[in-house]
């Protein structure tokens, strides 16, 4: 039986286990609006792709991005995805990096300025 992925989140902690931030997912490889999102797969099988996930101005502050969207910090991130039956299947991730792009850096240009 394929299984559905309908819903995921990541969230992002610190070295010492600290939640900074949670992240929903919006799309695998492109950009899906709201509950149209879902993924199905077949048992046993691997996907590599892109995350869509929503990310906000302050985030960008919380996890200490440059104007740039970027970082040297390091980060653990914990992937969970949901599918159609309620299963939770979780990877994490440690040692991984942020790079982030779009509009909503600007936070961080405008707390630059004030430094």
């Amino acid at each position: 039986m394929p299984i559905t992925i309908q819903y995921g989140i990541l969230i992002v902690n610190d070295k010492f286990d600290n939640e900074l931030s949670r992240h929903r997912l919006y799309g695998i490889d492109e950009d899906i609006v709201g509950a149209d999102f879902q993924l199905s797969m077949s048992p046993k099988t691997e996907k590599l792709c892109d995350l869509y996930l929503g990310f906000t101005s302050t985030d960008c502050l919380r996890l200490k991005l440059d104007e740039f969207g970027a970082t040297a910090e390091r980060f653990v991130f914990k992937l969970i995805l949901i599918d159609t039956q309620d299963n939770e299947y979780i990877t994490e991730v440690d040692k991984g990096i942020i790079f982030a792009k779009g509009d909503f850096l600007w936070k961080v240009k405008l707390n630059n300025k004030r430094a």
